[in-house]
Formats: C-alpha cells, structure tokens, sequence
C-alpha cells in the first residue's frame, strides 16, 4: 500500500501533518462521514488506488458472472455448498469457534426441520439465505440486533448468557479488545446511547446512495468494529452483513468467500483496524478501504481462478462419464452428476439428492452406484447414518480410455 499514513507524518514533521491533514480532509476527492472516529470526523480520500481497485473488482466480478453461466447448474450449486461451509468454519475459526464441515452438513440437511436448537443453526441458516432472494433490512438498530439474534444469539447464550446484550439493542457496560498478550488494543464505544448514535450513524452511511456501495460496504466494516456494539459475536455479524451485502451486489460466491481470505490475511485484516482507530491519523478511513478492496480482489481472483480451472476439467470428465455409461443416457446422467460432485462439491452425494437432481429412479441410481463401487471408481463417506458418493479421481486417471 502506497498510502501515506498520517501518523507517519506527524512523527517526521508535525507542520507537514497539519497541512497534509488539512489537505486530504479539505480536498475535492475526500467523502466526509457525519461520524467520529476517536474526536476526529471520519474521512475518505478517494484515491487513484481506490478507483483502479475499484474498476478491478468490478471487471473480475462481471468475468466470474460470465463464468457462472457456462457452468453445468449441478456443478454451481454444489460448489456454493462447498463455498458455504468453508465459510462458516472459518467465520468461526476467526473467533476460536471450533466447528467441522460435518457438523454444518448436518444442520444443511435439516434447515427448516426441527434443528433450531442446534449449535450453529442460526450462522448457518442465515448464511444458507445469502444464495436466495430474501432481502435484509439494514437501516436501523434494531434491524442489527435482529440479525444478530438469527445469526448468533443460541451460540452465545449456549456458551456464556452474560455475553449477550443486555440494552435496549446493543450492551449497556463496557467491553475491551484483548491481544494475545493480554494488552488492550480497542475499546468499544460507550455508553449505551452513544453506541446507539454512533450505529445509527454508521447505519446512515451504508444506505447513502450518493456513495459508491463498495465504499459504504467497507466504512461499514470498520464502523461496526470501532463501535463493537455487542459483548461477544462482533466479528460474526459484522462479516456475514458484509457477505451479504456483497452477494447482492457482486454474486452471492462473493459473499461465500469473505471469511476465508480475510482468515488467510488476518494480521493485515487487524492491522487496518488498529492503523485508522490510532488517534494520529485522524479519522482517515482511506487504509483500511484500501486493505478491504485488496481482500475482495483475492475473494474475486480466488474463485475465478478455482472456477476457471475446474471449467476446463468437467469438459474432460464429461466425455470419460460417456464412456463409462457406454451410451445408456441415465447411467451417463447419473455418472455426470457424481463428476460435477467431486469437481465442485468434494464431500460426496447422497442417493437422495442424486435422484433430485438426474430424476431417475432410486433403484436404478442404486444399480449404477453398485457397477462403479465393482470397478472399484467410487469413494464413499457418511454423515450420520447417510452414505456419500464421489469418484476416486486417481483411480479413473488410470482407466484406459
């Protein structure tokens, strides 16, 4: 990041910061936020940077919704599964939430049955959500408290009751933000009504149509961190609002993927926190929405590069699921099928959604699974008591075809 921060100039020449201040807050390019960061207004630059990561984002964006169409419709849906679960482990993981790729496939096959109960059904039926066409309100405190209750409240009040809010919204007492080595690195807003104003106010800048959404999306992260308006699943909430805020306007993979890179540049992704919450630059947001648009652009890179990739595969395993079927159309459909699963999903298909999927009967699916299982081609795994189907890939690379 070329960005000079503020806080280097003041240590190298305290007339020059003033001035420099002065001139990015002043300038034609700054957005000003009718929010303080510390005592200082919060601000943005809009940089040359910001508008050629922005112009990228965009690009790559448009690329991968080209890309999505060329797809097989099994092969997208199952990889947004895969997608979906990785995401979950790693918001958690981000918290030192333990939780397994079973633990949520399980949750995935009962959202909607009696399950509400379990641990991690509310992360998981809300962010199951982001690839339908439910619309979230975000325009109001309550509006945040109710997604933080869909999302994480059962959690939360499983782990420890005395973690959640205890106002009229958001906590009424004070909450610190510990490092590893047990020093205070952020205090949350207080008291109570501030926090409730300064929400309001971040809030009102999210739906601020003048201001390019991308930008909104970022301040909005950093504004919910700054505030911490809750004792504990802070980070939870404040990812999945901007994966859903990015599924609606990028594509819901977008929205999919968030957690996972943040997980993969974590020091950078607390770095920008702590560099605009430092007193001496003054309010300037600029790097930390620099630092979100560089984490988006991986997100974006990511999956066109994995999508692009596997694109170039299924045409490949395509014609070998034609010759294993030797020309009888529903074994060729139900051996395609169990491709795109091990190409685009990884865990392994049941026989129920295979029938969902190719329309054929149990009996027959069961039939051609056997045949493949003989030939000693097929992987199978359980989630409870339900087995799973995917091919050995290494095992069919050596058909002699």
């Amino acid at each position: 990041m070329d960005y000079i921060l503020l806080e280097k100039l003041y240590y190298k020449n305290k007339n020059l910061y003033e001035t420099e201040y002065l001139n990015r807050f002043t300038g034609v390019s700054s957005i000003k936020f009718g929010i303080n960061i510390n005592k200082n207004q919060a601000f943005v630059i809009i940089t040359p940077e910001i508008i050629n990561q922005i112009y990228k984002i965009t690009t790559i964006s448009n690329n991968l919704n080209v890309l999505f169409q060329e797809l097989p419709g099994i092969a997208l849906n199952r990889y947004i599964k895969r997608c979906l679960v990785e995401e979950i482990i790693m918001t958690n993981e981000i918290e030192g939430v333990i939780s397994t790729k079973k633990d949520i496939s399980e949750i995935l096959e009962r959202v909607g049955k009696s399950n509400k109960h379990k641990r991690l059904y509310g992360l998981v039926n809300k962010y199951q959500k982001l690839d339908e066409d439910e619309i979230l309100s975000i325009t109001n405190c309550q509006d945040i408290k109710n997604i933080y209750t869909d999302l994480v409240w059962e959690e939360i009040y499983a782990d420890n009751p005395e973690n959640l809010p205890d106002g009229m919204y958001f906590r009424k007492n004070g909450v610190d933000i510990i490092s590893k080595f047990n020093k205070v690195i952020h205090r949350g807003v207080m008291p109570e009504e501030e926090i409730n104003i300064k929400m309001s106010q971040a809030l009102y800048i999210l739906n601020d149509e003048k201001i390019n959404i991308l930008i909104r999306i970022a301040v909005f992260h950093y504004l919910f961190g700054y505030i911490h308006p809750f004792y504990d699943g802070n980070g939870r909430t404040s990812r999945f609002i901007s994966s859903y805020l990015l599924s609606k306007n990028l594509n819901v993979l977008t929205g999919y993927r968030l957690s996972y890179i943040i997980k993969e540049n974590i020091a950078a992704y607390y770095k920008s926190f702590k560099i605009v919450n430092e007193s001496k630059n003054l309010g300037d947001v600029t790097p930390f929405i620099i630092n979100f648009f560089d984490i988006i652009i991986k997100v974006l890179d990511n999956l066109y590069s994995s999508l692009s990739e596997k694109l170039e595969l299924i045409q490949y395993y395509y014609n070998i699921s034609k010759k294993l079927s030797e020309g009888k159309k529903d074994n060729n459909k139900i051996i395609f099928i169990l491709f795109q699963e091990t190409l685009f999903g990884g865990e392994g298909i049941s026989i129920a959604d295979l029938i969902t999927y190719s329309k054929i009967s149990e009996y027959k699916i069961r039939q051609v699974i056997s045949e493949l299982k003989k030939l000693k081609l097929l992987e199978e795994y359980k989630i409870g008591r339900k087995p799973l189907y995917k091919f050995d890939l290494d095992k069919i690379c050596n058909l002699d075809y």
